[in-house]
């Protein structure tokens, strides 16, 4: 009897060292699945310049790339967590600062010819703010890390947005079938996505199993008009302005800024002008500022039709509309037509209180045509 209670005490006590090593464990952060960016079709204009945007892309819906779990309620999480990822398609020998003012490779499209592409990616929970590129092809670009956000600390998935915009590039032929017939672009492998786990950033190790990036399938169809190759990014200067100028909710303040955006158009067109952006949460028609180390707070930028469209001067431009749902702002009547087409900007208060301090926005533009 007595060995009896002795062994019964012995696995009583590895059962009580076993649940203590248990307790102090690591959480487990994996990959989820490859990323697949859906894109739309692309408007391809035989007549415009090499660099040229030949079709504008809003931003496409995030993807939850990876995600860390806990086995016991006391096990810790990583001190330091990081997603990033790298761009491995061949470089078309042009480049674009379409994301925040960085120049970036225009790289090319597999199995076609004279179209290229840009993309970047953002993490739109912890580091919503700008869009970032790869500086080069097969170069590691990080977009979020604790660094950044420390509550990214306690996150259990990581999400991944990217925004793709596509170019002509130099080439002796064309995406098209003989005769400007729309052409079939296959799905293409173009990089991967990463994860960054530890103590800290200097031990941080990767997560197993990386996730690859892909573009999906797309046609290309004949176009009828194209963004002039030096609007594909556009600075507006918005200024300085005092707090003390915004009188409530709904305010303006500082200078009405004009930006232009040029279009050439080969063929007739009725031309609609789609803006996107993250929004303000108390006024979803005006950009959000970017969040970044002194930034304001209590105000976001709203974006109006300028004097040569064919809507009001000084209407406000929706955000992140529907395509059908916008107003057509221009009509082209002839052949090889450019048009400039003018837009407004300027601070708009949007919240009870302003605080002083950079107030930088950024947004997209998609033109869209019939």
């Amino acid at each position: 009897m007595n060995n009896v209670i002795k062994i019964l005490n012995l696995l009583a006590m590895l059962a009580v060292l076993y649940s203590s090593a248990s307790q102090a464990a690591q959480e487990q952060c994996r990959s989820n699945s490859q990323l697949v960016v859906q894109v739309h079709d692309v408007n391809f204009l035989p007549g415009a310049g090499d660099g040229t945007p030949v079709s504008a892309q809003m931003p496409v819906s995030d993807n939850q790339v990876f995600s860390c779990s806990k086995q016991n309620e006391a096990d810790t999480s990583w001190n330091y967590k990081e997603i990033g990822f790298q761009i491995n398609a061949k470089p078309s020998g042009l480049t674009t600062t379409i994301f925040s003012g960085v120049s970036t490779p225009i790289y090319q499209m597999e199995g076609t010819q004279g179209l290229g592409f840009a993309l970047g990616f953002r993490e739109p929970e912890y580091c919503s703010g700008d869009y970032r590129a790869t500086e080069a092809s097969n170069k590691q670009r990080s977009l979020c890390s604790t660094n950044d956000n420390p509550d990214m600390k306690s996150a259990t998935g990581f999400r991944m947005q990217p925004y793709v915009v596509f170019f002509k590039i130099p080439s002796s032929g064309s995406p098209l079938h003989d005769g400007n017939q729309p052409s079939t672009v296959g799905q293409m492998l173009v990089g991967s996505a990463s994860m960054r786990v530890g103590d800290n950033a200097d031990n941080a190790r990767e997560v197993e199993g990386a996730p690859q990036i892909y573009l999906s399938s797309l046609t290309v169809k004949y176009g009828s008009c194209a963004v002039t190759s030096g609007d594909s990014s556009i600075q507006v200067d918005m200024g300085k302005v005092s707090r003390s100028e915004f009188k409530g909710v709904g305010s303006y303040a500082g200078e009405t800024k004009n930006f232009r955006i040029h279009l050439l158009c080969e063929n007739n067109a009725s031309v609609r002008v789609g803006f996107f952006g993250n929004a303000t949460a108390s006024d979803p028609d005006a950009l959000a500022l970017i969040r970044q180390e002194g930034s304001a707070s209590g105000v976001g930028i709203a974006l109006m039709y300028g004097g040569n469209l064919q809507v009001p001067t000084g209407q406000r431009v929706p955000l992140n509309a529907q395509p059908d749902s916008l107003p057509v702002v221009a009509q082209a009547t002839s052949t090889g037509q450019a048009m400039d087409m003018e837009f407004q900007a300027r601070y708009i208060q949007t919240d009870s209180g302003v605080s002083a301090g950079r107030a930088d926005s950024m947004a997209t533009f998609n033109i869209i045509y019939n």
